[in-house]
């Protein structure tokens, strides 16, 4: 069940529908307490924060987002801290905190370079390329 409220949060997500979103994703946080295991709350967590960035919530997702990436570190899935790095830093560039979300942008961007992961180095190097503002409106939304 944490994967099916995750990705219902998401999906709600790109609808727009962010109370609906909210509920699932904490639900999906709540379903891990049942479901224990770091890559479950890595999942859960990662969804919330995203959740929570397009609420602004922006010290609750930055805690979420954290949260995320340290049981990804303990379930040692380089992928998911990576994944969720590049989640984050998108956050980072929303806030206005260009400086952090390039240095862990570029963190994942090496992670996903060592696991020679195509589509999630050209993800982030997409990010990267308009770091320094073109086309930044489209890519931050």
């Amino acid at each position: 069940m944490v994967y099916m409220y995750a990705d219902l949060a998401m999906a709600y997500l790109a609808l727009s529908d962010l109370e609906k979103a909210y509920q699932h994703a904490t639900s999906s946080l709540a379903d891990t307490e049942k479901n224990v295991g770091h890559f479950n709350s890595g999942y859960a967590l990662d969804a919330l924060a995203q959740v929570e960035v397009a609420r602004e919530d922006w010290l609750s997702a930055t805690e979420h987002f954290r949260q995320a990436i340290d049981h990804y570190q303990q379930d040692e899935n380089r992928h998911c801290v990576a994944l969720v790095q590049r989640h984050f830093a998108e956050a980072l560039f929303k806030q206005g905190e260009r400086q952090q979300a390039i240095a862990l942008l570029h963190t994942a961007l090496t992670t996903f370079q060592e696991l020679n992961l195509a589509h999630e180095i050209a993800a982030a190097q997409k990010l990267l390329d308009v770091s320094d503002g073109q086309g930044q409106e489209e890519v931050f939304q």
